[in-house]
């Protein structure tokens, strides 16, 4: 009987070992679908919006100095390390008398935007010092212009979900943060590359894009792509799951000959209880970033309590279990 459950035990992790050898040979048939930084052309980084931030500035914080005969007038917040700074002229503009107590002031926030055949990117860049006057200058465009690139140049751009990941020792990134004593801001980037033959078998091809025209596809092959545990909508626990069983079964078996029938039946429960539990967390297990992003939708309340409900279940039956065991020798 033990060759049997053996063979059987072969048999069962072939599909695990097959998938383990289509991870190794990532490398020779993946195609590489990052959009790299240096592909960037940056006269084709376009301006699409400029807006402005109210502040309000209030007169009291404002110190009144004198730099080389010039009078000035200091706003005592600082903006990073930038201080906003009047002309005796600018303060008597926006505080012409006793009774104006505030002003406003502007933040200029910047949105630029790439796109080309191989990527595209977005970028948002605030202005840390604000401004008096609603206006920017096409000076300071170029200058951020300037800046995305430079920040992007050595980046590898792709939509994954975590931060960064890495490809032949280079880091993979979907958001660059800009943070300069002047500005601040984000740049977010991603492929446009069509996928390969084989790229649909490997775990991050959902950091690109998808295949228009759905081909067919080895249905084993298949099988044996999507038990990758990090793969999106991976089967990987459900089949976790189906080797579980396989193992409870034979010891629930085994144990029947040696436990009295109340502990067997209560066996019997938790055993249920327990695949009960695993498979509406096999049903519900599409919680993942990438399905919910795609689909552009959140997490339901439903999903999140078959999800807790699962595991309470899970738990309880390992406490019974345990006390099953404990239950045989006396």
């Amino acid at each position: 009987m033990i060759k049997y459950y053996i063979v059987i035990g072969i048999i069962y992790m072939i599909p695990y070992m097959i998938m383990i050898g289509i991870s190794c040979l990532k490398d020779k048939l993946e195609t590489d679908r990052n959009f790299y930084g240096k592909d960037i052309d940056p006269k084709e980084i376009k301006l699409i919006n400029v807006s402005y931030e109210k502040l309000k500035i209030e007169r009291k914080k404002f110190e009144k100095c004198t730099e080389m005969g010039q009078i000035k007038y200091i706003y005592t917040q600082n903006f990073g390390d930038e201080q906003l700074i009047l002309s005796e002229e600018e303060y008597n503009k926006y505080f012409p008398d006793m009774f104006v107590d505030t002003a406003i002031a502007y933040f200029i926030i910047y949105k630029f935007a790439y796109d080309s055949p191989k990527g595209m990117l977005e970028a948002e860049t605030k202005l840390i010092k604000p401004t008096m006057e609603k206006k920017y200058e096409e000076d300071d465009v170029k200058e951020v212009k300037g800046l995305i690139y430079e920040s992007c140049k050595n980046k590898l751009f792709a939509d994954l979900y975590r931060s960064e990941s890495y490809y032949n020792g280079r880091t993979i990134t979907h958001r660059v943060y800009i943070n300069t004593k002047k500005r601040e801001g984000t740049i977010t980037g991603k492929s446009k590359i069509k996928p390969g033959r084989y790229d649909w078998m490997f775990s991050d091809s959902s950091w690109y894009p998808l295949e228009t025209k759905k081909k067919k596809r080895n249905k084993f092959l298949t099988f044996f792509a999507y038990l990758n545990p990090n793969k999106t909508d991976t089967i990987f626990h459900a089949y976790i799951a189906l080797g579980i069983y396989g193992i409870y079964f034979i010891a629930w078996y085994k144990l029947s000959k040696i436990m009295s029938n109340g502990h067997y039946t209560l066996l019997h429960i938790v055993l249920s209880l327990f695949m009960l539990g695993n498979f509406i967390n096999v049903i519900y297990e599409k919680n993942d970033y990438e399905y919910y992003k795609n689909t552009k939708k959140e997490i339901s309340k439903i999903h999140k309590l078959c999800i807790k409900v699962g595991n309470i279940m899970q738990m309880i039956c390992v406490v019974l279990f345990l006390y099953s065991i404990w239950c045989i020798g006396h």
